[in-house]
């Protein structure tokens, strides 16, 4: 068998041949062009196909060729569609749902696209635009996007209203596998007005029953909080001996909750067999910046950084629930801590920095390949006092959420608790307090009012729920609730203290001699819903 690499050379050589053939003559530069054209695309397919069966072991790679060579492909859409269902197929065997669900998106959006342009009809989708709500990343599909388009009087078969629903229909159950349910309502969206087009009832009817369940599933993982989509990795590449991926940054969507150490061993285990030795690959494991000059290129370097996906304050906003924040999500964070001495971690919170790296992907997750490449980077850095102003907001955060969930989770609740009023754990609000509010006179004004305000919030927060968490404990757990309540009540005191002793105001408003307010779980009701929840058959009130 020649290697790959040479076959490849010899292959490169033939096509440049051609090419060079068809650019002699004057007249011949439109032809010439669209040669040297076909030629590229053809090496590229034929050298990703060789690829394929070299990269067995490797999902992530099989999966960007078997994708790339479908993109070779956007001018014949049949081969396109071919090379797209072996993708899902690939998917499915690997039990990523989601993907394989996302192939089948793209493949309907394809069909749509061509419908629309043949058969023009009020119940079909306007195209691959209207499959955008369900998955941005089918703006692909849209012929507008290509250079070339089909002879509009040539009629695909494979293109019919059938085949439409047919692939609609099968990505519905890979996102009911995925727990994407909610996806699953919008494709919906797109089949019923077909059904009602052809009065189709009984699929009508299939359709609403299926819908009933999909919501019924939507409304328990919500209240259960039982749903985890996926765990994100940022894996860097570095060294001669991983060719055409050496410097380069990708996302990785593993299976639900992936920890370090199983990703690490899993990559292991694929580069030191394509490596053939297991001394030859290093992983680096902290997220600070390589320096590739420092790095020894007899060996292959593997850097796997923890990420989260990153909203801005006003996209938190407009993504309120658990699958919001993992749908549609092209930007991901992740913070180092530094010190200015050179070292991690620093002795004290004042002399704490932290560097947040956002990292933006080529696409959006999910999308049909489980790594998407980093195409844009930038960094902020904090200082020890915004440092210290994130860490007590992240905290009231966490704590309001709890608080708002309905009905409360204790589990969860107790667990935030835990790291915000235990005496034991909570020594970074003590001491970013002691610290900053202590020596205010040497940090910007602004800055100290706005940890002062953070650190209210939070004590009022930590006082609101440990008062939740009482209503929720059973009798074996009453002596934990009281050390929630004495922790709650010790970092008050410690507030207070520091903020007296810094000059500053801790004002508390006494009770309006009233009793205090009671402490109930509110009637579980759907959000922005008036149906009767109440005794009797009112509306969810509470008599005051």
């Amino acid at each position: 068998m020649i290697p790959i690499l040479t076959g490849a050379r010899f292959l490169r050589q033939s096509l440049a041949t051609i090419s060079k053939y068809a650019s002699h003559g004057e007249d011949q530069v439109e032809f010439s062009r669209n040669v040297e054209h076909l030629t590229s695309r053809l090496f590229a397919i034929i050298r990703d196909s060789i690829q394929i069966s070299e990269s067995e072991n490797d999902p992530e790679m099989r999966a960007d060729l078997m994708h790339r060579i479908a993109s070779g492909y956007t001018h014949a859409p049949d081969l396109r569609i071919a090379w797209i269902e072996s993708l899902s197929h690939f998917h499915v065997g690997n039990s990523s749902w989601a993907e394989a669900a996302q192939c089948i998106i793209h493949i309907a959006a394809l069909v749509a696209e061509y419908l629309f342009k043949l058969k023009n009809s009020h119940a079909l989708p306007k195209g691959a635009r209207d499959f955008c709500m369900i998955s941005p990343s089918t703006a692909e599909e849209a012929l507008e996007n290509k250079k070339e388009q089909e002879d509009e009087d040539v009629e695909v078969p494979t293109f019919t209203e059938a085949t439409l629903l047919k692939m609609l229909s099968r990505s519905i159950q890979m996102l009911k596998q995925a727990d994407m349910f909610e996806t699953a309502n919008l494709v919906y969206k797109l089949i019923i007005p077909i059904y009602e087009k052809n009065h189709n009832y009984v699929k009508l009817a299939r359709c609403h029953g299926d819908l009933n369940e999909i919501f019924t599933k939507i409304l328990n993982s919500v209240q259960h909080q039982s749903r985890i989509f996926g765990t994100y990795y940022r894996i860097a590449f570095y060294g001669n001996f991983f060719e055409e991926l050496d410097g380069k940054e990708y996302i990785y969507k593993e299976p639900k909750i992936t920890r370090l150490g199983e990703i690490q061993d899993r990559l292991k285990s694929i580069y030191s067999a394509k490596f053939k030795s297991d001394d030859r690959l290093k992983i680096i494991t902290d997220s600070k910046a390589v320096d590739v000059s420092k790095l020894d290129f007899n060996f292959a370097y593997i850097q796997i950084t923890a990420v989260q996906p990153y909203f801005d304050k006003e996209e938190l906003k407009e993504r309120p629930t658990v699958y919001q924040r993992n749908f549609n999500i092209s930007r991901f964070i992740f913070s180092t801590p530094f010190t200015q001495t050179g070292k991690s971690q620093a002795e004290s919170v004042k002399d704490q920095f932290k560097r947040k790296t956002i990292l933006k992907v080529e696409n959006q997750f999910p999308y049909m390949k489980k790594r998407l490449l980093v195409v844009d980077k930038h960094e902020i850095v904090l200082t020890p006092i915004e440092n210290s102003i994130e860490t007590i907001e992240n905290r009231c955060d966490a704590l309001q959420s709890e608080l708002r969930h309905n009905p409360p989770n204790g589990k969860t609740l107790q667990q935030v608790l835990q790291g915000s009023v235990l005496t034991s754990i909570n020594v970074g609000p003590v001491e970013i307090c002691r610290e900053f509010l202590g020596n205010s006179d040497q940090y910007p004004s602004e800055q100290i009012h706005k940890l002062r305000e953070g650190l209210k919030a939070l004590v009022f927060k930590c006082d609101e729920a440990v008062l939740l968490n009482k209503s929720l404990i059973t009798a074996d757990q009453i002596e934990f609730q009281s050390e929630l309540e004495t922790g709650a009540k010790n970092l008050r005191n410690i507030m207070h203290a520091d903020c007296a002793q810094a000059g500053l105001d801790w004002t508390e408003v006494p009770a309006h001699g009233v009793p205090a307010p009671d402490c109930v779980i509110a009637p579980l009701s759907r959000d922005n819903h008036l149906g009767n929840g109440g005794a009797g058959g009112h509306n969810n009130f509470y008599n005051w």
